[in-house]
């Protein structure tokens, strides 16, 4: 009888132990973003934003770039147009939406 008290106490103190050692960090670059420069280090930069890549325009370009290749045939078959309508709605209130 004396193994399983032993267990369920040594059970009992490495949990303890566990939730001891786990403290909570606070999220110092929300509250200073100059944490980056303080520690040396640069923040990511993302350059400039792209084109959309499948737009009308930018097909079309692509496709003219194929028409001068070896896929000259095939890219004179293709006709490039939409597919779905994008509309963009601004509710201003509960009885917009």
């Amino acid at each position: 009888m004396k193994k399983p008290t032993f267990n369920r106490l040594l059970g009992l103190l490495l949990g303890l132990g566990m939730l001891n050692a786990c403290q909570f960090q606070e999220n110092k670059l929300a509250e200073n973003p100059d944490v980056f420069q303080e520690a040396g280090l640069k923040a990511t930069q993302l350059g400039r934003k792209l084109e959309n890549a499948y737009s009308i325009e930018n097909m079309t370009k692509a496709l003219e770039n194929l028409k001068g290749g070896s896929n000259a045939r095939m890219a004179n078959e293709i006709e490039i147009v939409p597919t779905h309508r994008y509309i963009r709605l601004f509710p201003k209130s509960d009885e917009d939406m």
